[in-house]
């Protein structure tokens, strides 16, 4: 596997570049030196599964430099380095005698041909000597004739009062180097996770997260950027912590909090490799709660496994961004009451395996309130389904994106008391669109009330027993 720092740091003059794989294998040097597009790094195998922390360390030399004119105005004299510089600077003076006093040389007389003014004194038919610039053909007047017409006078000669002198002064700076030995060190807390060659025949049945050291448990977090970069001063990472003030079951989830949300960053939680080919139907559930802090949702949750202990991931599914809103928006920090969360379940045919890893990746790519994430259950399908519940309800939208009015469909109701709303993007309800008994098992709506102004969006039709959400749908009205 390759380890790449971020190369921002390329011009210093870098001493030492080390890694530490947190394996035992000590410090490291670096391979290759950087690159105008690729840092440091490193190759490096790791040969036991388990959980690494990665640390990357360089030593580099920081030059401050102190510039005086007079070496006795060094306050240390103990420099590493003493450099001269020396400047030819162009001075003028009215007068010769003033440059000669700065111990100016090389003074020439010039004259400045627009420095004359009403009491100038004018030197006529001078001849042009000492090296006077511009003493020729200066205008100093216009007469015109009495039919009009301009007559230049033009003269060879000067105004006195528009000499100058100008001359060469020499300027000698020193500039003191004092080189000094600086590391900088950047930590990634599990920033590898190796999984057993054999996943475990035991599968917990519920990872509900009670106590806070189940978050770096069986399920290991982790940080980075969407670039893969390695920074040296990140501006802060995006992380899942544990939270004991929401939950779907229970008591505690965990969550990503709005306040550390960093752009262009992806959070990790990895579990362990489990062995799934006991079940008919691998798959994965899990429930999640999320709000917007705009009308334009962005983040999104993407859930990947790997059956060749994190090498490669594949991805299982993915909750779009407005689906992790899926609470609306909400302007305050966002907790989530129990009508808040939803709950899927994902499988696929690559699950059946001995040797399967889980990764829930959490994508900002903008602004947002809080998102959890609760009731993580690996099992089967089908049972999975029966879970809350899960395989009662099925609702289904056609067309969808729809520039009309859409065919509604709701399965396996079971002469259910149910609502169907039409909600936007803010949770807000826009129109109620069936509201009482179902008779039998299946429900279809067509020629509702469909509401006359609908704005063109995105919008979610939700059914609602008891006061709880047991289905929603997103719907997209292209008007």
């Amino acid at each position: 596997q390759w380890f790449v720092s971020n190369s921002e740091y390329i011009d210093l003059n870098v001493t030492s570049a080390t890694w530490d794989f947190d394996d035992g294998s000590g410090d490291i040097e670096s391979d290759y030196q950087p690159t105008n597009s690729v840092g440091y790094n490193k190759k490096h195998t790791f040969d036991e599964p388990g959980s690494y922390d990665v640390t990357f360390t360089v030593e580099y030399e920081e030059v401050r430099e102190v510039r005086v004119k007079d070496l006795d105005d060094l306050v240390e004299e103990d420099y590493d380095n003493l450099i001269t510089e020396t400047n030819i600077l162009i001075v003028q003076a009215e007068t010769e005698d003033e440059l000669l006093s700065m111990g100016a040389d090389n003074i020439k007389l010039h004259l400045d041909s627009n420095g004359y003014s009403l009491n100038s004194f004018w030197k006529k038919n001078e001849p042009n000597t000492d090296d006077i610039l511009d003493a020729t053909f200066i205008e100093t007047n216009i007469i015109t004739d009495d039919f009009g017409v301009v007559i230049d006078t033009t003269y060879n000669g000067y105004y006195g009062d528009s000499l100058f002198y100008r001359g060469e002064l020499e300027e000698v700076i020193y500039v003191a180097q004092y080189i000094s030995s600086c590391e900088s060190e950047l930590e990634k807390k599990d920033f590898v996770v190796i999984g057993d060659e054999e996943g475990e025949n035991d599968i917990p049945e519920l990872f509900s997260f009670e106590d806070e050291s189940d978050l770096n448990g069986e399920w290991v977090t982790q940080s980075q950027s969407i670039a893969s970069e390695w920074a040296f001063h990140p501006a802060g990472n995006t992380v899942w912590e544990w939270t004991d003030k929401a939950s779907n079951e229970g008591d505690a989830s965990i969550m990503i909090n709005r306040n550390q949300l960093v752009n262009g960053s992806i959070v990790e939680i990895i579990s362990e490799p489990y062995d799934l080919t006991d079940f008919d139907t691998p798959a994965l559930r899990f429930s999640w709660s999320g709000a917007s802090a705009s009308t334009n949702p962005l983040n999104e949750l993407n859930v990947k496994y790997s059956v060749n202990c994190g090498k490669l991931w594949s991805t299982l599914g993915t909750v779009e961004a407005s689906d992790c809103a899926n609470a609306g928006l909400h302007t305050t920090t966002f907790i989530p009451e129990s009508n808040d969360w939803d709950t899927i379940v994902m499988t696929k045919s690559g699950l059946n395996n001995d040797n399967v890893m889980f990764k829930f990746e959490y994508e900002v790519n903008g602004s947002s309130n809080n998102f959890y994430l609760d009731n993580i259950v690996i099992g089967d399908e089908e049972d999975l389904l029966e879970l809350k519940n899960l395989v009662t309800y099925r609702l289904s939208l056609f067309p969808n994106p729809s520039i009309g009015e859409p065919t509604i469909s709701v399965e396996n109701l079971d002469e259910m008391n149910i609502q169907v709303n039409l909600v936007n993007i803010l949770g807000v309800e826009v129109a109620r669109l069936f509201n009482g008994e179902v008779e039998g098992d299946y429900l279809q709506l067509n020629n509702i009330d469909w509401p006359k102004q609908l704005e063109k969006g995105i919008y979610f039709v939700t059914v609602v027993s008891n006061g709880n959400i047991i289905t929603s749908e997103k719907f997209i009205f292209n008007k």
